[in-house]
């Protein structure tokens, strides 16, 4: 695998989930909480993305990498064949790649167009891109590809899963809780969070 450099280019200001949904779960009706509310929302999103290397909330990433990957040819039995290995993005769920760049020998920025490769978006593991046939040189540079895509997505087992941890630190504000019995659901953190692990989940 290629070793990249990956930068924000849009950052998400939007909400993963939004906040009339978790005040709905709360049975809150009114206005003054909201600030505090979006906070929950917030840091049970970024929590959530830490524990999974997920990204709910839609963004525009740069990854940039020193050159295309290596085509390499083997001997089978009935001839010579080539092998074409793929550009793995960094960030789950990639939803879309939006352009893909490069220097050429004479360390000039090209657009390679998006009729000479193809890319796949499965949810569980990275998205990639391929080279319909061979990739093109590149000056040698640790910037030499360049590949601007979007990420990110809020699944239902995600929302449901804001809605609980919200729920949680509406009820406890504080970090210990004296006095009480607690049980964990069979559907409860854990088992949602295992569900969204990169890897685990569709």
């Amino acid at each position: 695998m290629i070793s990249s450099v990956l930068s924000i280019v849009d950052n998400s200001t939007g909400l993963a989930i939004p906040l009339a949904d978790v005040k709905s779960h709360l049975n809150i009706d009114y206005d003054s909480d909201d600030a505090r509310i979006i906070s929950l929302i917030n840091v049970a999103t970024e929590w959530i993305e830490s524990e999974t290397g997920r990204t709910l909330t839609p963004r525009t990433y740069l990854e940039v990498y020193p050159c295309f990957p290596f085509y390499n040819y083997y001997q089978a039995w009935d001839g010579v064949y080539g092998r074409q290995h793929k550009l793995e993005l960094s960030i789950v769920p990639a939803t879309a790649v939006n352009s893909v760049s490069y220097y050429d020998t004479t360390n000039t920025l090209q657009a390679w167009s998006s009729t000479n490769y193809y890319a796949v978006y499965p949810m569980r593991t990275n998205a990639f891109i391929q080279g319909v046939l061979c990739y093109p040189a590149t000056f040698q540079r640790p910037d030499a590809v360049q590949v601007n895509y979007t990420a990110g997505s809020t699944p239902e087992v995600a929302k449901h899963l804001i809605r609980i941890m919200c729920s949680q630190w509406n009820e406890n504000r504080e970090a210990d809780v004296v006095g009480t019995i607690v049980s964990k659901s069979n559907y409860g953190v854990d088992r949602l969070l295992a569900q969204l692990k990169t890897g685990h989940y569709y």
